[in-house]
């Protein structure tokens, strides 16, 4: 669009006034200017006037060939002659006003001459000027120039307002099939959705983490083992045909090991508005893991019922013991006759050994439920290993005696370090007590040494030993090797131990050949850290 300078103005006038053009501050696309006029010189001399603008003029003879253009397209600025036969420019205007459309384009009237009668009737029809030939081409163009920016102003705003429209649109679907893809990857279950012909488009991260099977030109079959294929694609192909869901046991391969893992699959169709199918939904739930939630639970019911028999015995057999002692204490202090003070002495000893092994089964018990609480306590003190284990073995001499099992101790050092006393000699009962019980009539060797930062601890028993398929889970809770009637216990002993070593991070292993014994070897930080 070209700039029309300030100056004064020629070709014959004389009234001496100056006239400034407005320079459009938008450069925007090429508009078109509609000019009507009856007489053809006046539309070439309106072309040559505002051929300078640079935009596109459009010329009608009539009222009836200006509405025959403004079907065709949209103007920036109609100029339009009042005077003309047939349809006058007042009649062109007012039904171009009737259209929604048309019914802001600016008009300026154009006539040779004009009353204040047919000047007013032309702002009634909408004009925004009304200017007398002859009239000043730079005037002229000033007008039509203004108001094409105007009409170029209006453009850019409606479509700012439509592209920011859409991308309002487009941000609200975006964000609503982000929230859908985020509540479809969340779901524990694998989700995949397919086109009308099977073809994926959209998998969950399930899915993926299954199959290794992403969106794509993937058929919906292909990922499932081939021996379920025939009777699966029959089911799918019926399905299709009719539009109708359908329900399936098949097995998936899994991406990480290959296996193939039976799942209930369930396709569900997805329809429009219109009744069309647009796709479908389907998802997959893992059948073999809910087999195996269902055996862990008939496990786990199982385990309790024999851990509560196993309890009840465990506890009724040493309060009975003790009864009958007691009351053979009771009826021989009853009695006249005087007894030995030694066989007094012999079963104040049994009944304090029945307590204090009741008073260990009890102990056990809470010690399974501070350990899976967490509230494992321990009390960090400095003392002599191998004193403690001098200590213990001397207490246990009589219960060894009884079980021929003669227990020697071998330590070629002395190993200070700072654990649980309580607590570590809890672990050396144990498993002195796991020793004589399974190496019963064999002797028990317990051996100590110790390196720059552990302390180690063996004890080596040559009893029956343990199956190699048992001592994957021999420190199990209330696992029992053997479930013989003289193997007594809650299969709590070596569950408790490795979970005391453990805290005091220390380490609990055994090594062991059916038939010939077992070791086991406890080895624990010279300096514990908790």
């Amino acid at each position: 669009m070209d700039e029309v300078p300030t100056g004064r103005v020629g070709g014959g006038r004389s009234d001496g006034r100056t006239y400034t053009t407005l320079t459009p501050q938008v450069q925007a696309s090429t508009v078109s200017i509609l000019i009507v006029d009856d007489h053809a010189p006046n539309l070439v001399a309106l072309e040559a006037i505002l051929e300078s603008l640079g935009h596109r003029i459009v010329r009608a003879s009539s009222g009836e060939d200006a509405f025959r253009c403004m079907l065709a397209e949209d103007f920036a600025v109609i100029l339009m002659d009042v005077r003309m036969p047939g349809i006058d420019g007042f009649t062109t205007a007012s039904i171009i006003r009737t259209r929604d459309r048309n019914r802001h384009i600016p008009i300026i009237f154009l006539t040779a001459s004009s009353s204040d009668a047919e000047l007013l009737r032309g702002y009634q029809y909408g004009a925004v000027d009304f200017m007398v030939k002859p009239f000043e081409p730079l005037i002229l163009r000033s007008k039509v120039a203004v108001l094409v920016e105007l009409f170029q102003q209006r453009e850019q705003i409606r479509e700012q307002a439509a592209r920011l429209h859409a991308a309002e649109l487009a941000t609200q679907a975006h964000e609503s099939d982000l929230r859908w893809r985020q509540l479809v990857d969340a779901m524990p279950v694998p989700v995949w959705c397919m086109k009308p012909d099977g073809e994926l488009f959209y998998a969950n991260e399930r899915w993926l983490e299954l199959t290794g099977i992403s969106a794509g030109n993937t058929p919906f079959l292909k990922a499932i083992h081939e021996a379920d294929v025939p009777s699966l694609t029959e089911a799918w192909r019926a399905a299709q045909a009719t539009g109708s869901a359908f329900g399936a046991e098949f097995r998936i391969m899994r991406a990480w090991d290959g296996a193939a893992v039976w799942h209930l699959g369930r396709v569900v169709p997805y329809y429009d508005a219109q009744r069309t199918l647009i796709g479908w939904i389907a998802t997959a739930i893992d059948v073999d893991a809910q087999k195996r939630t269902q055996r862990e639970q008939v496990e786990a019911v199982r385990a309790r019922d024999e851990f509560l028999s196993i309890a009840g015995h465990e506890l009724r057999t040493p309060l009975t013991s003790l009864q009958l002692t007691v009351q053979g204490l009771l009826r021989q202090a009853n009695r006249d006759l005087e007894q030995p003070a030694s066989k007094l002495v012999a079963k104040l000893a049994l009944a304090e050994q029945l307590v204090r092994r009741q008073g260990r089964l009890i102990e056990d018990l809470l010690d399974v439920s501070r350990i899976t609480e967490g509230r494992l306590a321990l009390e960090v003190e400095e003392f002599d290993l191998g004193e403690l284990i001098t200590e213990i073995v001397a207490r246990c001499l009589d219960q060894a005696s009884h079980a021929g099992c003669p227990i020697t101790f071998d330590s070629a050092q002395v190993v200070r370090g700072s654990w649980d006393r309580a607590r570590v000699e809890q672990v050396i009962v144990n498993l002195l007590a796991n020793a004589m019980k399974y190496g019963h009539g064999c002797p028990i060797e317990i051996h100590l040494d110790a390196t720059e930062t552990h302390a180690r601890v063996e004890v080596v028993d040559h009893g029956i030993g343990i199956a190699p398929a048992d001592q994957a889970h021999l420190f199990e809770r209330f696992f029992r090797a053997s479930t013989g009637a003289h193997f007594g216990g809650f299969g709590l002993g070596l569950w408790i131990s490795r979970q005391i070593v453990t805290a005091l991070e220390g380490t609990l292993r055994v090594s062991s050949v059916l038939n010939e014994g077992a070791t086991f070897t406890v080895a624990l930080p010279l300096v514990a850290t908790k």
